[in-house]
Parts: structure tokens; sequence; C-alpha cells
């Protein structure tokens, strides 16, 4: 399959999953369903960010691994924004197995609704716009 078709295909993906976590994060009440739901699709999407950053630098002729080594390439090439931001999502996504905790897991989702949401709408729009320069 072409690399850069491929950062496509996840780019539609992501989108998708953005798109969840975005009408979720409209929901005003914050009992324990919306926290799950929020929680669930905010580690999706990210998911699918780190792997579209991966497959984009992929495509562009740079290899990386795991989700630290994306950012951090990602980051170095401008393609992203505020580094320190998204290695804390990294640590909030695996707080995420943690979520049993209710404290913990409206903590967290303080986190994705105040400062990593607009972080990942960003992205979206970003890769919006590389998708189309091939």
């Amino acid at each position: 399959m072409d690399d850069f078709l491929r950062f496509k295909q996840r780019k539609e993906t992501y989108s998708k999953s953005l798109a969840l976590l975005l009408r979720q994060s409209e929901k005003e009440e914050l009992d324990e369903a919306n926290i799950g739901a929020t929680l669930h699709f905010f580690n999706l999407t990210f998911e699918l960010s780190w792997n579209m950053l991966k497959d984009y630098l992929y495509a562009q002729g740079t290899e990386v691994r795991s989700p630290r080594d994306a950012i951090k390439s990602a980051f170095q090439a401008g393609y992203i924004d505020n580094e320190n931001h998204w290695l804390d999502m990294i640590k909030s996504r695996n707080l995420i197995a943690h979520a049993y905790d209710m404290v913990m897991a409206e903590k967290l989702v303080v986190e994705v609704l105040e400062r990593y949401l607009k972080l990942l709408v960003k992205l979206g729009e970003d890769a919006d716009v590389w998708a189309k320069t091939k």
C-alpha cells in the first residue's frame, strides 16, 4: 500500500473518532456514563492521532515506533506545537487504566476537555491540509 494513502485512510478514521469525542464533549452532565464515554473516545482518538502522525512521518521518510517517538519527531518537523502537552497526553492516556477511581476519572476528563481537545482538533485540521498536498 502507498505510504501516503495509508496516512489518508488513517486521517479519515481519526476524523470520525475526533467527531465522536467532540460530540461527547458537548455533554453537560458529568455522570459516570459520560465520563466513561469521554475517556473511551479520548483514548481511541489519541491512539489514532499518534498512528496518523507515524504514518505521515513515514510517508515523509521518518520511521517511528512509539507514541513518544511520533510526538517528538512531529514536533521537531514542525507538524505539531506544544510538545510538552502532547507528552502529557501520553501520561493521561496511560492513566485511563485507573479510571475506575471516579476522582481520577473526573480529573482526566477535565484534562481532556481543557488541554487536549484543542490540540487534537488542530491536528485534525492540519492533517486535512497535509492530505491535500500530494
